[in-house]
């Protein structure tokens, strides 16, 4: 049985952004999930809508998918990338047993005590973060396209843009309390025309990390050309990365 890939999407998104990955994941014999989180939808006011509930929902993904697979494979996108990091931190022993290694997809990786709001190299506070905030959700990204879809086919961005969703700003606020990403090794890839995550301090971060000798034995760092969505832009370049995570032999052309 081939490994059960738990695709999870970034703020203001909803599994949909995903379905061209996982259909391209389906028919290379794997099986997916992709849960919806609470803290991204039309109202995402709920006691569920924080990092938290967030959390809850990957966590228990994990461990469905791992009660049914011989292996489980998460991906965290974006923002996903702090409660993926809480959530596999959670997991029962047995569903740890099951991750050969986590895949961070132009995503967050945080220290316990920090939040995504400091992910710019701010202080974490509303007035030094790239993330403003309006009532309980953040505030509307100006030119969706241009952040997020800039590299992706127009048609199919403009449907994008459609399916985004307004995005809770407690979970941007709170801090991280896991760093699940010390427990396994990792595939972290970068999107070399990333408009959306703040590369050069995600870079820092990695490197960082890196110099720890610890870890750095079991991290590898790839980059694919292209925009901050490459589930949309080049599905299939995208999924050879993660079956390759996966445990496949599958060729890295067009990667560094």
């Amino acid at each position: 049985m081939k490994t059960h890939i738990v695709l999870v999407h970034g703020a203001c998104h909803q599994a949909w952004h995903l379905h061209l990955l996982a259909q391209t994941l389906d028919a290379a014999g794997y099986t997916t999930s992709t849960p919806q989180l609470p803290s991204a939808a039309l109202d995402p006011t709920g006691p569920s809508c924080t990092l938290a509930g967030d959390t809850a929902v990957i966590t228990a993904a994990l461990e469905a998918a791992a009660a049914t697979s011989d292996a489980i494979l998460p991906v965290f996108h974006s923002y996903a990338g702090v409660p993926g990091s809480e959530a596999v931190a959670a997991l029962s022993n047995s569903a740890k047993a099951k991750i050969p290694r986590l895949v961070y997809l132009a995503a967050f990786v945080l220290e316990p005590g920090t939040n995504v709001l400091a992910a710019d190299g701010g202080d974490g506070s509303e007035s030094s973060s790239w993330i403003g905030r309006q009532g309980d959700c953040t505030l509307p990204v100006p030119d969706p396209i241009a952040t997020f879809y800039h590299d992706v086919e127009p048609a199919l961005a403009a449907q994008a843009v459609k399916h985004l969703v307004k995005q809770a700003y407690e979970p941007m606020a709170a801090k991280a309390t896991q760093a699940g990403w010390k427990l396994f090794p990792v595939t972290y890839v970068f999107c070399a025309e990333d408009r959306a995550v703040p590369a050069e301090c995600m870079r820092a971060r990695v490197e960082t990390i890196l110099g720890d000798e610890r870890l750095r034995g079991r991290w590898e760092v790839l980059t694919l050309e292209g925009g901050h969505s490459p589930f949309l832009s080049r599905p299939d370049e995208c999924a050879r990365v993660i079956r390759r995570a996966a445990g496949e032999d599958v060729g890295v052309d067009g990667w560094r």
